[in-house]
């Protein structure tokens, strides 16, 4: 494991992981500067670390400073980002609106959604970033922190969130946890 840390590139390695990924097959990798970050509707800037337009669904830009900075030890949290934004540009390329009645996010859900809620975002933006947060959350170790979430997301909106990608792509969005030593994988989506 000494070697592989140290030859550590991890843009490189995200390249070559891409295509097995869900959906990366569909959507084209750009590391790209995103330091600007988005404004947000409440009026404060967001720091981003990934981005998909929905004028272009089938670019999923990550910021080169997040990916850059990434250890060999934390590569399982790029994974999970860039699966994060794929669900958008899978979303975005399926038309852009989850279905209201499973995905809705409302004050109810504060107790597990509270950052999401307090970003400014309504109605299908609040459930796009809070379906790809459960999507990112499940493959990471449990108590990990993720962006939006203030606990873990509820098992039903999660496996709601699975099975609507699934539906929309043909593709099975769950990772799947398998014991592998540290070494060259098949899948990257086959949690480390």
């Amino acid at each position: 494991m000494a070697d592989a840390a140290q030859d550590w590139d991890p843009e490189a390695w995200l390249v070559e992981q891409w295509p097995s990924l869900p959906f990366g097959d569909r959507a084209t990798l750009e590391v790209a500067d995103l330091s600007e970050g988005r404004e947000l509707p409440s009026g404060s800037l967001q720091h981003l670390a990934g981005f998909v337009s929905v004028d272009r669904p089938d670019v999923v830009q990550l910021d080169r400073e997040f990916v850059t900075g990434v250890s060999y030890e934390d590569r399982r949290k790029l994974l999970a980002l860039s699966v994060h934004e794929l669900s958008h540009a899978a979303i975005f390329q399926d038309g852009g609106v989850p279905p209201r009645e499973d995905f809705e996010i409302t004050e109810e859900d504060r107790d597990w959604a509270w950052p999401l809620l307090d970003t400014g975002l309504r109605g299908q933006f609040l459930a796009l970033e809070a379906i790809a947060a459960c999507i990112e959350q499940s493959a990471l170790p449990p108590g990990t922190a993720v962006h939006y979430l203030s606990a873990a997301c509820p098992t039903e909106y999660r496996d709601a969130a699975f099975d609507y990608l699934q539906q929309i792509t043909g593709t099975d969005w769950r990772p799947q946890e398998v014991k592998i030593e540290d070494r060259a994988f098949p899948s990257p989506w086959l949690l480390l």
